[in-house]
């Protein structure tokens, strides 16, 4: 049975080859499977597709992996042997932990094991197992003669010595590993099957009964492994089907430092690399190795290689005196193992072109993009004839996924994305963070997050919604880590919040504690429902935290963690098949825990073992990429030299590809390498080699260009720099002189340069006439707007306002006659900005009381304190006992736990209490609702506190005196003042009804006092009816047009002035103060180094985006909006 073996540089005709191979009638049983060593599954898969379309059906072909395929075969012929390789490293890893309770401690040689092993946590005894099990598992296919002498007493490298520290424990371990297999401590059985095929080669042959195997593509076996199956050539049908990118011979051909070096201490030998492609020497070393490997076979069986592709002149069998593009220059160019073709090239082309964006989605969008004008411009291209390989599948994935299903019906491309992480997938990701939850116990956004994943989305029936509203209640009853008062989070643990909810919604409003509890309201009737699956959750999360109590076997674990995973997701209909494969994982662990315990013991781990080992059974069942019917999106490397006309290659970042990771310090193999040996860094350059090849028609580069945050410029991948840098090399006699490597857009897409796209898809830039843009209409119109120059736009409030301002998306009110409370009132003067975009933009911004951390609320706390202050000292003014206040604040889930908490709550009592007092102390509690309607203008209405029998009318606020605390001070002041003169004249009151309001001529108002922290504000004003109307015009100015708003800042320069007039008159009027009053607004607005500005608000940086306020512009519009308020203010400021 001949070994046979047949050379392409193009796999879809291997493929061809294989077919023909598959389509001969099979000797014995016509059904029998046809194994093929792939690559990859992924590889496999396609195969299997493209014999399908061939023949119709794909019945025969089984991709295998070679360590499977030769393990089956070793049981055809010794039957005592395991079902199962004991050698591999999932079964292994389980024994070498078992050894780690049994090194000698009189042994020196062992320190470096015992170092890393004696006392560690299980996780890490079973991270080092995993490691050790990997290490032995490529020794036994690249130096199964080092393990052959370490049986025999012999160090590694016999003669030549130890190989480090490394070696003799390594020694130790492998020979206790041996003895912990009897019947293999001998012979390794590969080395049995050479002895057999040898010494009974009739024997084999009958026993195999004249089977059939090939190997296609560039599967990763060792040497030994090569020469075993070039063996079993002897006994059975074996084939390769193996590239090769080069016609010609080029195992001489070397990189770019070995040609420095030779040419650095021999220039006259300069003349032997003129010509060459140094990308097949820079990229290809691992598919020069595999060529070396097959080549060697030929000799030692004397086996002729089909090699039809070496009588070519092109790689694809195309006419060769066609003018190449870019990319067809650079296949031939490997091809023929010469730079001759580009002597034909015209000049730079877009058939290659590198890209450059901020992010992610950017890059995505400028894909999208990109494979739209393919699809314009190459005829025929089918989606299925486009390939998207990502550097890093898991970042690129959502990117790619976020843009492409959402992009316009008329745009839309088909794809289809595989390969991905187990993480990536809902259901698996939700079902191992149920490990961390009982581990550390939740946190409430993490709890937030894990009922916001669609697999538990599904079986709960929450919507988004759904869980925003549940958040909120539980934020508000404290919810803050830890299942119980166990975990340490005194009176902020769960067990805590949910009672305060489940109390909350028994008892009614009025009743303020209950015990040492606070009821929080939120989930009475039917929004009950909604705090049941966190129930549930707690329930299992409790069960997993008893299971962790104490170290089990890995069996044990598989079934009660599975036990608890169909408990939640047992209703899954979306997601069935991932909870299939998390069922498949777990049986895949616990048969390998049981098959090394069979021997070695039951080792019992501890959860984060378990977690660990849980992790990478399910990386080693995640599905595997393929090519599908639409574009295929995968990880690169995964359909390894599979022909595609348009080739995108995703994320090729500095740093992502080739990866950069760190070898381990215990492998042996780097200290004595060997020709064959498989390195990330060479293989990762391979793999871009492989998929530049790919490409027919069309090659795509996309990285990360640019930082997102500073614009800083970010370098692509090494081997993007270097194929950029042979391109512009080749190119060079038809570039200008200083052609620049970087253009910005609108600049033309070609192979000589990266073009850098714009931050944002609606830049002006991605719509220049005759340029190759963006395809998305739906950003013409915003682009269009910013093409206008700036100062049409707007001179004073930025790129928004004027004729550009964007259509209201809420509306204002209809008609004057329609009612403005006094919020609405209070909102546009406080904040403009944030007023304009909210009504007349529609924008939803970010509340400012945003939600607090996962910390328990230790004193002091910005927002949440100051706030609790305010409302403290509000109860007092309206005559609270201070006893029972007190023992609110120390039941209330805001304030902290335990003795910290009982000192909390009395601090924020005093200080309560001395806002009080600065307000006037405790006065009138009723409350009148108001309306006053301006003469011509709409009618003002609130529900607002009288004044007191002092005329005096109180506010206070835990808060630092601000705009936003002097204007409803100045507002409430106005409407109660104007509401009360209207009573004493023929206006009313709007609630006449109400028989329990006094009068209006039986109240007065004097003053308004604003008590804050630092400052208490007096208010009086004389003309209340004019204030009122002042309000109502700003507000409508407002919206009409917003000004250069900015109030913190403003307040800081006219508090600096130390005048009552308006800030911009100070300007005029004192120069010298000009410059250090300007300064003080400049520093509020912009920040400094240590302390962040106004304008970093995120609505200030939406409004403004590239346009800077003009300081006096500041300065006149704050006092067109505030200058009136602060006439009738004054502040005395706390010393």
């Amino acid at each position: 049975m001949p070994l046979s073996i047949r050379f392409d540089n193009r796999l879809d005709r291997l493929a061809d080859a294989l077919i023909e191979r598959l389509a001969r009638p099979a000797k014995g049983d016509p059904l029998a499977l046809h194994p093929v060593i792939v690559p990859s599954v992924g590889v496999g898969r396609w195969l299997q597709q493209r014999v399908a379309l061939s023949a119709g059906v794909c019945a025969r072909l089984e991709p295998e992996l070679p360590g499977r395929l030769l393990w089956h075969w070793l049981r055809d012929l010794l039957p005592e042997l395991p079902a199962r390789s004991p050698f591999e490293p999932e079964v292994v890893r389980w024994r070498l932990l078992a050894m780690f309770d049994a090194i000698p401690e009189e042994m020196p040689e062992l320190a470096p094991l015992r170092e890393r092993v004696a006392g560690a946590p299980s996780r890490q005894r079973l991270a080092v197992a995993t490691e050790l099990a990997g290490l032995f598992d490529r020794y036994l296919a690249w130096r199964r003669d080092w393990l052959e002498r370490w049986q025999r007493g012999l160090p590694a490298a016999g003669a030549a010595g130890p190989l480090g520290p490394h070696e003799a424990w390594q020694r130790w371990l492998w020979l206790r590993l041996l003895d912990s297999m009897p019947g293999l401590a001998d012979v390794h059985p590969y080395e049995r099957l050479e002895q057999l095929i040898l010494s009974e080669p009739d024997t084999v042959r009958e026993t195999l009964g004249g089977r059939c195997v090939s190997l296609f593509g560039m599967p990763g076996m060792s040497p030994a492994q090569f020469s075993l199956f070039g063996l079993l050539g002897e006994v059975a049908d074996v084939a390769f089907f193996a590239p090769d990118p080069c016609r010609e011979w080029w195992e001489d051909l070397v990189d770019s430092r070995q040609r420095a070096r030779v040419l650095a201490e021999r220039p006259d030998q300069a003349w032997l690399y003129d010509g060459e492609p140094a990308v097949l020497g820079d990229w290809g070393r691992a598919q020069r190795d595999f060529v070396a490997q097959v080549a060697a076979l030929q000799e030692r069986f004397a086996v002729q290689a089909s090699e039809p592709f070496r009588e070519l002149d092109d790689p694809d069998g195309a006419d060769p005196a066609r003018p190449p593009d870019c990319l067809r220059a650079l296949r031939q160019s490997v091809f023929l193992r010469s730079d001759a073709p580009w002597e034909r090239v015209a000049g730079p082309d877009d058939s290659i072109v590198v890209h450059a964006a901020h992010s992610a989605t950017r890059q995505a969008e400028v894909l999208h993009d990109l494979l739209l004008d393919c699809f314009e411009r190459l005829p025929g291209l089918h989606p299925s004839e486009v390939a998207v390989f990502c550097a890093d599948i898991e970042s690129a994935a959502p990117a790619i996924e976020a843009v492409f299903s959402t992009a316009a019906a008329q745009r839309r491309i088909p794809f289809a994305i595989s390969g991905r992480p187990p993480e990536t997938e809902p259901l698996l990701r939700a079902a191992r963070n149920l490990l961390d939850l009982a581990a550390q116990g939740p946190t409430l956004p993490e709890v937030e997050a894990w009922l916001l994943n669609p697999a538990v989305s599904e079986v709960t029936g929450l919507s988004a919604d759904d869980v925003a509203a549940l958040v909120r209640v539980l934020d508000a009853a404290g919810a803050r880590w830890g299942l119980d008062a166990a975990d340490g989070a005194v009176k902020h643990d769960w067990q805590d919040a949910l009672d305060r909810l489940l109390i909350g919604a028994a008892v009614s409003d009025e009743v303020p504690l209950v015990g040492a509890l606070a009821p929080v309201q939120g989930l009475r009737g039917s929004r009950a429902a909604l705090a049941e699956p966190v129930l549930d959750l707690l329930g299992v999360l409790g069960s997993l935290r008893r299971l962790a109590a104490r170290e089990r076997p890995v069996a044990e674990w598989c079934e009660r963690f599975g036990a608890e995973v169909d408990r939640v997701f047992f209703a899954t209909r979306r997601h069935e098949a991932a909870l299939a494969r998390l069922r498949e994982a777990l049986a895949a662990l616990a048969e390998a825990g049981q098959q090394a315990a069979g021997e070695a013991g039951l080792v019992p781990i501890d959860a984060q073992a378990f977690a660990l080992a849980l992790d990478e059974s399910l990386r080693a069942s995640a599905p595997a990429a393929t090519a599908a019917g639409a574009v295929s999106v995968c990880p690169l490397g995964a359909l390894r030299g599979v022909p595609f006309r348009v080739v995108c290659l995703f994320g090729i970042d500095e740093g992502v590809f080739p990866r950069s990771g760190a070898r381990s310090e215990t492998d042996l193999m780097p200290r004595a390498p060997r020709f064959g040996d498989r390195f990330p860094r060479t293989d990762e350059r391979g793999i871009f080699l492989d998929a530049v090849l790919a490409a027919q028609d069309r090659l795509a580069i996309l990285f990360r260009g640019r930082d997102v945050r500073d614009d800083a410029p970010l370098e692509p991948s090494t081997v993007v720099l270097e194929l950029m840098a042979w391109l512009r090399a080749r190119l060079a006699p038809r570039l200008p002189a200083g052609a620049p490597l970087r253009r910005a857009m609108p600049a033309r897409a070609e192979a000589s340069a990266i073009v850098e796209h714009p931050l944002h898809p609606f830049s002006p830039r991605a719509f220049v006439p005759d340029q190759t843009g963006s395809y998305a209409r739906e950003w013409l119109e915003a682009a269009s707007a910013l093409a206008a120059p700036l100062a049409r736009r707007s001179a004073v409030a930025g790129p928004v306002g004027g004729s550009q301002a964007p259509r209201p998306a809420a509306p204002g009110r209809e008609s004057p006659a329609e009612p403005v409370s006094l919020d609405e009132l209070r909102a546009a003067l406080s904040d403009p900005i944030v007023y304009w975009l909210r009504r007349k933009v529609g924008a939803s911004l970010p509340r400012a009381d945003a939600r607090s951390d996962t910390r328990e609320p230790l004193w002091p706390r910005d927002t949440d304190d100051r706030d609790l202050l305010g409302r403290t000292a509000q109860a007092l003014l309206e005559g609270a006992d201070p006893g029972r206040i007190e023992a609110q604040l120390r039941a209330t889930p805001r304030t902290a736990g335990g003795a910290v908490g009982e000192r909390q709550a009395r601090a924020i009592l005093e200080h309560a209490a001395r806002l009080a007092d600065r307000a006037g102390g405790p006065g009138a509690a009723r409350v009148a609702d108001l309306s006053f309607e301006l003469d011509g203008g709409p009618a003002i209405v609130a529900r607002l506190p009288l004044p007191g029998p002092d005329g005096r009318h109180r506010i206070v606020s835990g808060f630092a005196l601000n705009l936003h605390g002097i204007v409803e001070a100045w507002l409430s002041h106005a409407l109660l003042a104007a509401w009360l003169a209207a009573g004493r004249g023929p206006a009313r009151a709007a609630r006449p009804d109400r028989s329990d309001l006094p009068a209006p001529d039986l109240c007065r108002l004097n003053v308004t006092v604003l008590a804050a922290p630092d400052a208490t504000a007096v208010v009086r004003i004389a003309d209340p009816v004019a204030a009122l109307r002042h309000a109502v015009a700003a507000t409508e100015a407002i919206l009409a047009g917003p000004p250069a708003a900015f109030p913190r800042a403003w307040l800081a320069a006219w508090r600096e002035s130390k005048q009552k007039g308006p800030l911009a008159a100070c300007l005029e009027a004192d120069p010298d103060r000009a410059g250090r009053l300007l300064g003080k607004l400049r520093d509020a607005i912009e920040g400094g180094p240590w302390s962040s500005g106004e304008r970093d608000k995120p609505w200030q940086a939406v409004f403004w985006r590239d346009a800077g306020p003009d300081l006096r512009t500041v300065a006149e519009d704050g006092d067109a909006l505030w200058a009136p308020i602060l006439a009738d203010v004054e502040i005395e400021v706390l010393r």
